[in-house]
């Protein structure tokens, strides 16, 4: 009798689970059917830990890029115009400012002749002078290689020096009809304490070269001439 009593409580107490498990299946929304072939689950991309963002990042410096800008793009013959180097994008007042430089600049020997140079402020704040340096060894093949050391204090550059602004400027005279590129190779730049700046970019420019246009009235001039002259010739 008391195996009995056993066994039908343990009876009662399986259904009273299985009755539970009823309820809360009732309760409880049903699982959905997941359909290996259909279901796509797509994960967002996250960021790995650590790593921020490029361009988030505070103080991070931008690079300063580098252009070439001409007083015009087409030109006659005899006449000279001028091109200036500049480099903009630079923090202020932090660094990188720009201690240094060594660019060549390459033109067309050709259609171009290099006349003279103008220096920028920028590196010699205070007038006091900058080492600067010009070589035109080769510059009947159209290659010059410009160079300046500023003398001035790093904390002067880093506060004082501007943004943006003209390395130099170099005036060519246009000797023969063409077509002239003007580019630049960065051989170095240096922030206020001799640090490398890669820059992000380096333009470059073009410009054009043409006859010098005959005046409208000379071949009429000419015909009279010859006229006169055919007139006045002895018989």
């Amino acid at each position: 009798m008391k195996a009995n009593t056993g066994f039908r409580s343990l009876i009662a107490l399986v259904a009273a689970m299985g009755l539970a498990s009823t309820a809360l299946a009732q309760i409880a929304p049903p699982s959905p059917t997941l359909e290996s072939e259909s279901l796509q689950v797509i994960y967002p991309e996250q960021p790995s830990p650590g790593v921020p963002t490029p361009g988030t990042i505070p103080g991070e410096p931008i690079p300063p890029w580098l252009s070439i800008v001409p007083s015009g793009t087409e030109f006659q013959t005899g006449t000279s115009f001028d091109v200036e180097f500049r480099i903009s994008n630079l923090i202020n007042p932090e660094q990188p400012s720009l201690g240094s430089y060594d660019l060549d600049v390459n033109f067309d020997a050709g259609v171009l002749s290099y006349s003279s140079i103008t220096w920028g402020t920028q590196l010699d704040l205070f007038g006091l002078g900058s080492l600067q340096a010009i070589d035109t060894a080769q510059v009947a093949s159209g290659l010059l290689n410009i160079y300046e050391v500023s003398y001035d204090d790093v904390a002067d550059l880093d506060s004082l020096q501007l943004n943006d602004f003209t390395l130099f400027t170099l005036t060519f005279a246009a000797i023969n009809p063409g077509v002239s590129a003007l580019t630049l190779n960065v051989n170095d730049l240096g922030d206020s304490l001799g640090i490398g700046i890669a820059p992000s970019s380096v333009g470059s420019a073009s410009v054009t070269v043409s006859e010098v246009p005959l005046p409208a009235t000379l071949p009429l001039f000419a015909a009279g001439l010859l006229t006169l002259m055919r007139r006045r010739r002895p018989a």
